[in-house]
């Protein structure tokens, strides 16, 4: 499973939050691809996303990895989604 970093890990609004998943890696030593989506936003397939937000809650953010390998006998391997929630409060004056 893919490893997804948020910081800061609590956002304020109209301020943003990245995810990352640049620590993920492929056992066998091939490269990894990933597809970032939240509830909010719509989807990357950057090694990070960015986000921001208007209103107070939170964003569920999913992250999901793909291997490189395109030839049998396995072929392109995806893991299943990483999911973390990013907080979002009001911007302190």
């Amino acid at each position: 499973a893919p490893i997804v970093s948020c910081s800061p890990s609590t956002g304020t609004i109209g301020g943003t939050v990245t995810c990352t998943a640049s620590g993920s890696v492929d056992p066998d030593g091939g490269t990894v691809s990933y597809v970032f989506s939240s509830d909010d936003r719509v989807s990357t397939t950057a090694t990070s996303a960015t986000y921001s937000r208007a209103i107070v809650g939170s964003t569920s953010v999913s992250v999901t990895a793909t291997d490189g390998q395109t030839t049998a006998p396995n072929g392109a391997q995806s893991s299943p989604p990483t999911t973390t929630i990013v907080s979002w409060t009001p911007a302190l004056n």
